[in-house]
């Protein structure tokens, strides 16, 4: 498999002139690295208080402008959904931020800092 310009693999890109060097190709990862810091964009939260559950979807909510998912094993839910997050939380929670926003994933990993990180 090769990787594509604009995001696409060499199964799913329809031109071969967005094709580019494998040095050049964006792998996915679950981290960034700034500053020598590393600032995750996963975590597994335990969220089975209602009052942690509250304040952590009012957070993400207002804090973080774009999409935040939550799973527990197949299921994925919008993590800004208080009911969504309701339906799997007496499970470890793992969160994810879907951006590459560096100023986002620093707020995201604040807090998630405020609630039980489980370990993986």
């Amino acid at each position: 498999m090769y990787a594509w310009k604009q995001g696409t693999t060499s199964w799913s890109a329809e031109d071969p002139a967005y094709v580019c060097d494998w040095k050049y190709a964006k792998l996915a990862t679950n981290q960034i690295k700034k500053e020598n810091k590393t600032m995750k964009t996963e975590f597994t939260l335990n969220l089975d208080s209602l009052t942690d559950l509250n304040n952590f979807v009012m957070e993400i909510s207002s804090q973080i402008p774009c999409d935040v998912d939550a799973k527990y094993g197949r299921q994925v839910v919008d993590a800004k959904s208080y009911l969504g997050l309701v339906t799997i939380s007496i499970h470890p929670v793992t969160v994810v931020i879907n951006t590459d926003n560096e100023d986002y994933i620093k707020r995201f990993n604040e807090i998630c800092s405020k609630y039980k990180i489980v370990e993986e």
